[in-house]
């Protein structure tokens, strides 16, 4: 995985090597531990069908259960990011369809992918 999504940003990207003990007390094979950098207010709120709500410190959040149909992203902030996290979201990370595919084609496990175009 890391080899993956470093080869479209590698500065998108901070990687933790994990030490993996196996219950034999044996070392266990390498895993890192990814989060992805950037943080974009991205969102088109005009355009995307979106719940704003307010957190408990008052804070402005997206209240994204079930996705509730279309999100437009605003082009100049997205820019040339092919992944980051939605601020006011920042659980969700949103990507192209070319990371997508290169996921699944690398056969990684362990990823989700939501299309909202078919819900």
């Amino acid at each position: 995985m890391k080899t993956v999504l470093e080869r479209f940003d590698p500065e998108a990207f901070a990687f933790l090597k994990c030490r993996v003990q196996l219950p034999n007390g044996k070392e266990g094979p390498v895993r890192w531990l990814c989060d992805v950098l950037p943080v974009l207010d991205a969102l088109d709120e005009e355009q995307s069908e979106v719940r704003i709500a307010i957190g408990q410190d008052g804070s402005k959040c997206y209240a994204l259960v079930g996705w509730l149909g279309p999100k437009i992203f605003k082009d100049d902030v997205v820019g040339a990011h092919l992944i980051f996290r939605m601020m006011y979201a920042e659980q969700t990370v949103v990507c192209t369809e070319e990371v997508k595919l290169a996921c699944k084609a690398a056969g990684l496990t362990g990823l989700s992918f939501f299309d909202p175009n078919k819900h």
